[in-house]
């Protein structure tokens, strides 16, 4: 198969969606390790496909977060999701009215 392209960053706060084949069949026990640390385990269907969402928090810190995939019988995925920077620039505030009566 072909190499596949990254996807698009997303920003804290957004949803990433991960696809894979080839797990065993109907394991509820597959171990999903983000950076290497046990974020929690999803489950495979009749033909071993899987499918699970990551959704980053606000706070999350821009950068490359590698997703690895263990099934019970060790057979293992790997993929890699990027959280983009807030975009630059300073907030901004106001009031309305400026005072009061």
């Amino acid at each position: 198969s072909g190499a596949q392209s990254p996807p698009a960053p997303g920003g804290a706060g957004a949803t990433f969606t991960f696809e894979g084949a080839g797990f065993v069949p109907n394991d509820s026990e597959i171990e999903v390790q983000v950076n290497g640390s046990v974020l929690g385990t999803v489950g495979s269907n009749d033909a071993g496909a899987v499918r699970f969402e990551i959704v980053t928090r606000g706070s999350t810190p821009a950068g490359s977060y590698q997703v690895r995939v263990v099934d019970s019988a060790g057979r293992t995925g790997q993929a890699a999701y990027q959280v983009a920077a807030p975009s630059a620039g300073s907030p901004q505030l106001a009031v309305t009215p400026a005072s009061g009566p």
